[in-house]
């Protein structure tokens, strides 16, 4: 009891503290809504799956914690160096292993309770969106209900992105990284040591727990600072050209980036992508079917435009056959059809530099959009997955929307 006491206390104080830091409009209604979401993934779990990552990890991390109690040498040395000598608690994937040490730290604060630590991700995941809002609605201040749409009011992403899961981690990471960029390099804002140090841990952190989000992260934002500085030089115009040239850096990146990470050479991506779509076409029911996949160029690119049409809307309403995905290809169905709207009332922005950044989000979200399709082509894990770009998805394609612009106006006027 006293462990929820003291716990709540502390977060209650944290979300003043931030309100009063960044207040703005609907912060009281953003937040409430964040925090029932994590409570909401535990509850689905509960009661509907008959097993789940989200407790699996918890009763790991709880078999950690609890040995600070008897050997906190050991645990802190086992933080250090996961040395299963130590404890072996069932997992070597070092993404899965990262987030159980991460958890057991929280079980150490709240007592061994799961619906703490949730509240704990789904502020420190708001905190993280709520800086972005904050920044976003300055740069696009002419529609800054798309953003708090995309943000913090679609339910799959609302949903997906909190509660104790490695997505909740995930996407603040990328909220805070994203931030950093947009204040220093398209608010021309001062970063200060503590915002640095926060984006530096949380690119560690995303590197660590979900390396091909951060890869094409890092790509995307490189691409953005490399056309920043061609726009300044050279004075570029056109979005033809813009866009030539920013995909022209993105995919070279993308070559120099496959040198990082074993997964990621060019001779073995495909084999990996290929390996992880087969093993989960295996374990399910709903999925993306793909003509023949296998690990081939020739191959990978003849998939790649259904890949990419089903990382971004899939699954649609037809291609559930349970109630509770029902709700979910609803929602990819408004989508596809808003974004078909979008495309059709595309209007070139007249800054230059605005241009170049919805440029490069949409190179991150149609390049994550078909790998994660690829590697991951089970329905129910694509949508978990697409947390990393949802938002950014929404707020291209509503950004435009006259409704939406109309409304815009009425609230935050």
């Amino acid at each position: 009891m006293w462990y929820y006491l003291i716990n709540i206390i502390i977060i209650a104080g944290l979300a003043f503290f931030y309100y009063q830091r960044a207040p703005a409009k609907f912060y009281w209604i953003f937040l409430p809504l964040k925090l029932a979401a994590g409570f909401g993934l535990g509850i689905v779990y509960t009661y509907y799956y008959a097993s789940g990552d989200t407790f699996v990890f918890f009763e790991q991390a709880k078999v950690l914690a609890n040995l600070a109690y008897d050997d906190l040498p050991g645990l802190i040395n086992f933080l250090y160096t996961s040395d299963p000598e130590i404890i072996n608690i069932g997992y070597t994937w070092t993404p899965n292993l990262v987030f159980v040490k991460l958890t057991s730290v929280f079980c150490l604060i709240t007592g061994n309770s799961y619906w703490l630590i949730s509240l704990y991700f789904s502020f420190f995941c708001f905190a993280a969106l709520w800086n972005l809002y904050l920044l976003l609605t300055q740069y696009f201040a002419d529609n800054p209900l798309a953003i708090a749409i995309g943000l913090f009011l679609i339910p799959s992403f609302a949903f997906w992105s909190s509660g104790l899961s490695k997505e909740s981690a995930a996407v603040g990471c990328i909220a805070f990284i994203i931030s950093s960029y947009i204040k220093a390099l398209f608010l021309q804002g001062k970063v200060t040591w503590q915002e640095l140090i926060m984006a530096s841990v949380a690119l560690i952190l995303l590197w660590k727990l979900k390396y091909f989000y951060a890869a094409v992260l890092l790509v995307s934002l490189i691409t953005g600072s490399v056309m920043l500085y061609f726009q300044k030089k050279y004075a570029l115009t056109g979005i033809l050209k813009i866009g030539l040239l920013a995909g022209s850096i993105f995919l070279g990146l993308l070559v120099l980036a496959s040198f990082t990470h074993p997964n990621f050479y060019i001779t073995s991506i495909l084999d990996v992508i290929v390996q992880n779509h087969d093993e989960l076409v295996l374990k399910s029911e709903d999925f993306v079917r793909f003509y023949q996949l296998d690990p081939t160029f020739s191959s990978v690119a003849l998939n790649v435009p259904l890949a990419c049409f089903s990382g971004l809307f899939s699954p649609l309403i037809w291609q559930v056959h349970s109630e509770a995905a029902v709700a979910t290809g609803f929602e990819n169905l408004i989508l596809f059809a808003c974004s078909i709207w979008a495309i059709l009332k595309f209007r070139v922005p007249k800054e230059n530099k605005k241009l170049i950044l919805m440029i490069i989000a949409l190179l991150y979200i149609i390049v994550l959009a078909a790998l994660l399709a690829l590697s991951t082509p089970n329905f129910g894990t694509l949508m978990r997955f697409k947390v990393a770009f949802l938002p950014f998805l929404y707020i291209l394609v509503l950004y435009n929307n006259k409704l939406v612009r109309r409304l815009s106006n009425q609230l935050f006027d």
